[in-house]
């Protein structure tokens, strides 16, 4: 080295990551959004009512039945996981399975409600459905 160049200090690491084994996740995907989102006969603010309502009742879903929502929904897209990041939230990891599985027949059939909302704020809206 040269005098008076020092190298300057490494920062310490931190963990990037962590290990959860047995956990479970569910992707639901809700058609007919894009296309409810491009409705010209739409009004955008009712809209997004409409759909900020319908994730909070998947979020309180998530809570009945002790799933970790992952609000970063992307596109059509809502994930929960069981097992993570608390794995003692739902020890057993059959319970995890039951309760994401559970969590996925609620959202279908709070989807007729979400469509009869829609319905009334846009006739002709498309019927949004969810494949969990």
């Amino acid at each position: 080295r040269r005098a008076g160049f020092d190298r300057p200090a490494r920062p310490q690491r931190s963990q990037l990551a962590e290990s959860f084994s047995e956990c479970a996740f569910l992707f639901a995907k809700v058609d007919g959004l894009s296309a409810l989102l491009n409705d010209a006969t739409a009004e955008p603010p009712r809209v997004i009512k409409l759909l900020q309502s319908m994730f909070d009742r998947f979020d309180r879903l998530a809570d009945v039945f002790q799933l970790q929502k992952v609000r970063k929904t992307a596109n059509e897209q809502y994930l929960v996981a069981a097992g993570l990041p608390d794995p003692t939230r739902l020890p057993d990891p059959h319970d995890r399975a039951a309760a994401a599985a559970g969590f996925g027949f609620a959202i279908i059939n709070v989807m007729s409600v979400v469509n009869l909302e829609l319905r009334a704020e846009a006739p002709r809206a498309p019927q949004l459905t969810v494949q969990a």
